[in-house]
């Protein structure tokens, strides 16, 4: 089956891409990733569209970029359609492959959106828990840093996801930040054939509204350096 992965080049995407090349029967044929018009970056991660360019480059799959030119859900619906549809007639995916874990309410969107472009969804890490899929996260050779955290885990923002990170994550923070309560940026891992060289830029500080309520986000800019090849 020709499937594309919703990649927003954090741990779950590439932990769902490792998964689904791992079960055989899929030929993975595109990455696609949102990215915001003005910025340039891919949405709520906030990551360079170069880093994921590199990273496309380094895994030898296709990047399909969809570009977002405002944060509507119409604006969004819109372009995800268009590029579900582009896929499935050009490039003759099937399925659509995610990252989601166990929000309910954000899979039955997705499975909607999908089947409006006559695909089906795929969820290779369904209601595994998630200190499980981190654990296999690590067996497996990822490697990835916070690129975004809410207020409560700000101050590791630009650490790499690991033991000593997981045991700093602020009580109540899902191990994976399904809730979203942090993004990552994944540089390295099974199939990469290089990993993605970055280095920390300056942090900055985001307030979103939500149901009324100031969200504050903390970012770090990760800076792209030439990849270089694994020996």
């Amino acid at each position: 089956m020709r499937v594309a992965i919703l990649w927003s080049g954090g741990k779950d995407s590439a932990l769902a891409l490792d998964r689904i090349l791992r079960m055989g029967g899929y030929q993975v044929m595109a990455l696609v990733t949102n990215f915001s018009k003005s910025s340039g970056r891919v949405t709520m991660h906030g990551v360079r569209k170069q880093l994921i360019q590199h990273q496309a480059r380094s895994l030898q799959i296709p990047l399909w970029e969809v570009i977002l030119p405002d944060p509507t859900m119409d604006a969004f619906e819109a372009a995800t359609l268009s590029a579900w549809h582009h896929l499935r007639k050009e490039v003759g995916i099937e399925a659509i492959v995610y990252g989601d874990i166990f929000l309910e309410d954000i899979r039955s969107y997705r499975d909607r959106l999908a089947q409006r472009a006559g695909l089906q969804s795929i969820y290779p890490l369904w209601n595994v828990p998630t200190d499980e899929l981190l654990r296999e996260f690590w067996r497996r050779g990822h490697r990835t840093v916070i690129c975004a955290a809410n207020a409560s885990n700000a101050r590791l923002v630009g650490r790499p996801l690991d033991h000593r990170t997981r045991a700093m994550l602020a009580h109540g923070t899902d191990p994976c930040g399904e809730h979203g309560e942090f993004h990552t940026f994944c540089f390295d891992g099974p199939h990469f054939h290089y990993p993605i060289p970055y280095r920390l830029g300056s942090p900055h500080l985001e307030i979103y509204s939500h149901n009324g309520i100031a969200m504050r986000f903390y970012y770090v800019d990760l800076l792209c350096d030439s990849p270089h090849s694994k020996p």
